[in-house]
């Protein structure tokens, strides 16, 4: 708490500095989790205990009950930095808080105010502090963990495909999280080149006696003659902070006491081991987990045909590699299934609304929201029925007509000689039944059969790359479809973009600025 302390002492004299008036912009952001390395993606939440798959990136069901945690390490960082000129906040500043995100915001927004012409003779500076809180690992006890009943079932049973597509491959046993605060000082002077420290300094130099020191140099110096205006805004963001604390008052500051009572509630905010950004987590495959050799009685000897023991070793190894796999195919599956779902959907809401509706009505894109800016007003070979084959434009992968979203998806926007008259639908119908019935069903059969005389002892035994109906690496990909023996690549998927970016269609009435498909 020194640096706090400290800070507070310096930032009171800076208030009377200044001037003593406070106008106050408070935003304060609370994240709990995040994550795509990892805390930009929001729908995915790691949670110790649950199970989680290298080569898909998804999270599954909680089967690890962790009891106590281990005690969690603190990394406490505390910076206070003057920003005198624009060229510093990125030569000198940035560098001290490079793996801070809301810092890197911060100086973004710094670095454009500062680059705005000073108003009435007045320019802006900047004082940044930023508090980071980095804790880790607190992960499980493994003197304490248990599987849940439901998993611990299904390994007693021997459903191990079971227990893969319920809980995944690994388990994640710990987890990393940071908490943030930045204070942002403005201030403003005719001066274009003013600071702070140097004024204290000033003040120390020019203190006497004994005590000489900065407080004592305020004290014995009449302040008011380097006061330069009489307001300072100050601006609090946080993430990750946990504002349940008891402890816990406000980031709002209106004075010196204010902001030490925000400075404390970020601290304490920051302490709880369980409340921060995902930073990154540990996993470890399930095959390495006490609680788990024990419930799939990894303990049993296997032998070969001449009687040797087949190594305990190589079984977890087979278990992890074969796990994955089954993952990734389950994963290709479940898109598939889950993307046919969304085409119908689409399709029947398309189908709901006549031609004149479809013509005047706009789709707005999923995620990307909507500009007038973007609405094209025409396409090459518009006119729909004589030229079948007009693709899909770049204006129209941020919006689109709606009766040139259900023409494409009826198959149109192809080149002739590719086409055929199979819709859309129905042919990912068809490569998905195949698919099942050629390579995913087959392949988990072999993976799940008898092997040295264990049920589901394949999986441990023997690696999918040596399994024929297993073998097909394409096969794990996502545009994979199954032809005669093995799976290709199609590369004309074009509704799946489509569905993706506009289903379900959500409708914004405008002008029949281009021609209506026939």
């Amino acid at each position: 708490m020194t640096a706090i302390i400290s800070l507070i002492m310096m930032l009171g004299l800076a208030f009377v500095l200044l001037g003593g008036m406070v106008v106050v912009d408070a935003s304060v952001n609370v994240i709990g989790a995040g994550g795509k390395g990892i805390s930009d993606i929001k729908d995915m939440s790691p949670t110790i205990g649950r199970g989680y798959s290298h080569s898909t990136g998804l999270t599954f069901s909680m089967c690890l009950e962790m009891g106590e945690l281990t005690p969690a390490s603190y990394d406490y960082d505390f910076f206070l930095q003057e920003i005198n000129s624009r060229e510093s906040i990125f030569t000198q500043t940035a560098a001290k808080f490079e793996y801070s995100k809301l810092a890197t915001t911060s100086f973004a927004h710094v670095d454009a105010e500062m680059s705005e012409e000073s108003q009435d003779g007045f320019h802006s500076h900047f004082i940044l502090g930023v508090m980071v809180v980095d804790r880790y690992f607190a992960s499980v006890d493994e003197t304490q963990a248990a599987l849940s009943k439901d998993s611990e079932s299904l390994l007693k049973d021997g459903s191990y495909i079971s227990f893969i597509q319920t809980c995944g491959p690994t388990v994640i046993r710990g987890i990393r999280r940071t908490s943030e605060v930045v204070f942002t000082f403005k201030y403003t002077s005719k001066l274009s080149s003013f600071s702070i420290n140097a004024q204290l300094m000033a003040l120390y130099a020019k203190a006497k006696g004994p005590s000489k020191t900065v407080a004592a140099a305020f004290v014995q110096t009449d302040i008011e003659k380097y006061s330069q205006t009489a307001s300072l805004s100050v601006t609090v963001k946080g993430v990750g902070l946990d504002l349940a604390n008891p402890y816990s008052y406000s980031l709002m500051a209106t004075s010196v006491d204010d902001f030490h009572d925000a400075l404390e509630t970020a601290y304490e905010s920051m302490k709880h081991p369980g409340v921060g950004i995902i930073k990154s987590f540990e996993v470890v495959p399930w095959a390495n987990s006490l609680q788990f050799q024990a419930a799939a009685q990894l303990d049993i000897k296997l032998l070969y045909p001449d009687g040797r023991i087949y190594p305990s070793d190589l079984k977890r190894f087979n278990f992890m590699i074969n796990a994955e796999h089954i993952s990734k195919m389950d994963e290709i599956s479940k898109h598939r299934f889950n993307m046919i779902n969304h085409l119908s959907h689409c399709m029947r809401a398309l189908y709901s609304y006549d031609s004149s509706f479809l013509c005047s009505h706009w789709v707005l894109h999923r995620k990307q929201p909507f500009n007038n800016g973007q609405l094209y007003t025409s396409i090459p070979n518009s006119n729909f029925s004589t030229n079948p084959e007009t693709p899909i434009v770049r204006d129209e992968t941020v919006l689109i007509q709606a009766a040139r979203l259900k023409y494409l998806l009826d198959g149109y926007g192809v080149p002739i000689a590719t086409r055929n008259d199979t819709l859309p639908i129905e042919q990912a119908i068809e490569d998905f039944q195949s698919y099942i019935t050629n390579f995913y069903g087959p392949c988990l059969t072999e993976l799940g059969g008898y092997s040295m005389d264990l049920a589901g002892g394949m999986l441990f035994t023997t690696q999918w790359l040596n399994i024929a109906q297993c073998r097909h690496p394409v096969c794990t990909m996502k545009d994979a479809y199954w032809d005669s023996g093995g799976c290709k690549i199609r590369v004309t998927n074009t509704w799946e973009g489509l569905v993706s970016s506009f289903c379900s269609p959500e409708f914004k009435r405008g002008s029949p600025v281009i021609a209506c498909p026939s």
